[in-house]
């Protein structure tokens, strides 16, 4: 394996992963407890606690930003 495989595999895992937008804990998308759609955009949950909280609020946490 090269340094370019390297950066490449560095590369899918970051895009594999994301941020609740209410705690701001990184997770692991595949492995999200939960997500919803807003404004076009798919969010993803560390827990189903964060899932409701954004749920009932979402442009609150959407228009967090990262």
């Amino acid at each position: 394996m090269n340094n370019t495989d390297l950066v490449n595999q560095s590369d899918k895992k970051w895009e594999q992963m994301g941020r609740d937008p209410v705690c701001g804990q990184m997770i692991d998308i595949k492995e999200a407890k939960g997500s919803s759609i807003f404004r076009d955009y798919k969010y993803s949950f560390c827990c189903a606690t964060c899932k409701k909280v954004f749920d009932n609020m979402p442009s609150v946490y959407a228009d967090k930003g990262e």
